[in-house]
């Protein structure tokens, strides 16, 4: 089962959330206040939703966190996938069942797109699967 928690829900998942998108966007342990703090106002805003899957027992078996985003110049609305977290493996029945509820999501929102970025080739091969297709490259160089 997939849910879209309420913003009043998220202090039951908070610790959760944390532990999953430490490690997801691989955050500095000296960013992550800011980091968490950030997050948890968009979270309690609905400026950016979590979408859970729990299993018969409803236990927490994965993490999905979106945020819309607005195109200044053209108003076009796009739904960043800023994290996915899983405490197993995520069968094709399931990625169909994210997919399925993310796109309906994005819709009923007015989203003309659906992003994500990820630095782990499970993801992008699990956003292949989805219908995902390859948009750009990002490279940094450090100075």
């Amino acid at each position: 089962m997939i849910v879209k928690l309420l913003p009043i829900q998220i202090k039951s998942f908070w610790q959760t959330i944390k532990y999953a998108m430490a490690r997801v966007d691989g955050v500095a342990e000296r960013d992550q206040q800011v980091y968490f703090n950030v997050l948890l106002h968009s979270l309690l805003n609905d400026k950016s939703q979590c979408f859970v899957r729990l299993n018969k027992k409803r236990e927490l078996l994965s993490i999905v966190i979106t945020e819309i985003e607005i195109n200044k110049i053209t108003g076009i609305k796009k739904l960043n996938i800023k994290g996915l977290y899983s405490w197993g493996n995520i069968s094709n029945e399931s990625l169909g069942g994210f997919s399925s509820l993310i796109r309906e999501f994005a819709k009923s929102q007015d989203c003309t797109f659906i992003s994500f970025e990820s630095k782990n080739p499970r993801v992008w091969e699990l956003g292949e699967k989805a219908g995902f297709k390859e948009d750009s490259r990002k490279f940094m160089l450090r100075i």
